[in-house]
This record gives C-alpha cells, structure tokens and sequence, in this order.
C-alpha cells in the first residue's frame, strides 16, 4: 500500500504557479488562495494593492457624485426637468379648471337672464289682466282669487332659488390625475 501511495504522488500532478509553469517555491495568495512562484506573487500582490487603490478611488468618486448630486438638488429643485412636467401639468389643470368655471358662470348667468324674461313677461300679463278687469269692472272673484295666487306663485319664484337650476360638481378624474411612478432600468429598457 505504500507503495501505491508512492506511485500516486510522483504521477500526481504537481502544483504550479498560476502564472507561469513554475512548481518549485510556490506560496498560496491570502486573498485568492492561487499558488504563485515568489517573482508572481509580489506581481499578483502590486496588482491586488492597485485594485484596492483604485476601489478606494472610485468609492471617493462616487461620494463626490452624490454630494454634488444632493447640493444641486435642493439649490435647483425647481430645474429640474421632472419637476418642471409637474409645474407644466399644475398650470394646465387651474387653465382647465379656469374655462370650465367661466363657461359655467355664463350658462348659469344666461338660465338666469332667461328666467328674469320669463318672470317679468309672467308678472306683465298678471299685471295687465288686472288693470284691464279694474278698469272695466268686469272680472270676476274667481279671475281675482287665480290672479292674487299667480302673484304669490311668482314672488315665491322670485325669493326662493332658481328652481330650474343647479350646479352639480362631478367628483371624477376630469382633470387628469398625476402619479410619481419610481421605476427600475429594466422598466426603462422596455
């Protein structure tokens, strides 16, 4: 059996260097765990520390960025495009809500144009009705009693609100909603 042993060592391969064929000396990296002649691994070790130089840099780097990135945003929150489609989509809203007002007011203010006409064209025919009668004496109580009530009817009309007449506010989308929608970059690829 030891002599299989033996056999099996000397066919066994024999570990080299990572980087070149060299298997005499060799020392194992601590970071990686290759096996390294001492000519490779002070190479390996050099480019290991510049690695780490150039990690270090970067990471000061990217810092710089966000500080930078972070100033800018609270100098010039306002300039920056996203928050100018929010400004651009505020003031096209209050235009929207704007016209509709002023197109509501001028229906509302014709209705009531129409009926203050329709009112006094009431009120005028009562009223001449009445004078021709008091002036002929010919009327009856009847005629006089539906006379007196159309009166009443007609400043009941006047005092209350208009009963032909309402605004109703719609509580749906019709101004378009906005939404802050956060997307990942596969979202962006898409």
């Amino acid at each position: 059996m030891a002599l299989n042993s033996m056999v099996r060592q000397i066919n066994a391969p024999r570990a080299q260097c990572s980087t070149c064929d060299e298997s005499n000396g060799l020392h194992e990296c601590d970071e990686c765990h290759k096996r390294f002649c001492h000519r490779h691994l002070t190479v390996h070790k050099e480019l290991l520390k510049k690695f780490d130089e150039q990690g270090t840099q970067r990471i000061l780097q990217v810092k710089q960025k966000l500080i930078g990135i972070e100033k800018d945003s609270k100098s010039q929150r306002n300039n920056h495009p996203l928050m100018k489609k929010i400004t651009e989509w505020e003031l096209e809203s209050t235009s929207k809500i704007h016209r509709i007002a002023e197109e509501t007011r001028s229906k509302v203010q014709q209705i009531l144009d129409e009926n203050l006409v329709e009112y006094q064209n009431e009120f005028r025919v009562i009223k001449d009705k009445l004078e021709i009668s008091q002036g002929t004496h010919d009327f009856k109580d009847v005629d006089f009693i539906n006379w007196l009530f159309q009166l009443v009817e007609l400043q009941k009309k006047l005092e209350a609100e208009e009963p032909n007449i309402k605004v109703e506010i719609e509580n749906e989308h019709w101004i378009p909603n906005i939404n802050v929608v956060k997307t990942t970059k596969n979202d962006k690829e898409e």
